[in-house]
């Protein structure tokens, strides 16, 4: 297997400070080790009007998994990710 080198150039889209089109995500990890974050969904994150598009759910829970094993000192990328679909159903 070829080893990866990794460069942090600190612009990461979903937690950099310095990425100005970024979310600007802080993950904070607890003594638990319990990963967590506070994201409020503006309309730029919209996919249908008014629901937040599943694409950025996916972002931040793939970079959610990831911070969390690096924040435990496990170095890893990821290598496949799977979301399904679901029927959209409108209620009332």
């Amino acid at each position: 297997m070829k080893k990866i080198v990794l460069k942090n150039d600190d612009y990461c889209f979903v937690c950099s400070k310095n990425n100005k089109l970024g979310l600007k995500l802080d993950f904070h990890l607890t003594d638990d080790e319990t990963l967590w974050c506070e994201f409020v969904t503006k309309k730029e994150h919209q996919g249908f009007s008014g629901i937040v598009h599943g694409g950025i759910v996916g972002l931040i829970m793939d970079e959610s998994m990831v911070k969390l094993l690096w924040e435990l000192g496990i170095k890893v990328v990821t290598s496949e990710f799977t979301m399904r679909l679901k029927k959209a159903c409108i209620c009332g």
